[in-house]
């Protein structure tokens, strides 16, 4: 699959690099995002993607709960959180060289989707 993804064009990198358009941090307040893809062998289209408001108790609580899981697994997974203000951050499984090379495939299409 990191082959096949290299391949299209909406993913090569021009001559000077790549032009990424970060969203502005304010469209991220009080939201956690969880990206998960099985692994590289896995098509993006069967990626997963949970959103949560973190203002609501109870979606933090389960968003939080979300986030251990996720992360005790061999998933590529990246976790967009809005944190604190000025402690936004991106977040990704590293626990093996699997899940570490997912999550960067995971951390590559939020960036395309806007979702980071």
């Amino acid at each position: 699959m990191l082959e096949a993804a290299r391949k299209k064009p909406e993913n090569k990198i021009g001559k000077g690099g790549q032009l990424i358009d970060l969203k502005d941090i304010k469209e991220f307040k009080d939201i956690m995002r969880i990206l998960v893809l099985h692994d590289t062998n896995t098509d993006e289209k069967n990626l997963k993607m949970e959103k949560f408001e973190t203002s609501n108790p109870q979606q933090a609580k389960t968003a939080a709960m979300a986030m251990q899981m996720t992360l005790e697994t061999s998933l590529g997974a990246t976790i967009i959180d809005d944190g604190q203000p000025g402690m936004e951050s991106v977040i990704q499984n590293m626990g093996s060289d699997d899940s570490k090379i997912t999550s960067q495939l995971v951390s590559g299409y939020g960036i395309r989707n806007g979702f980071i």
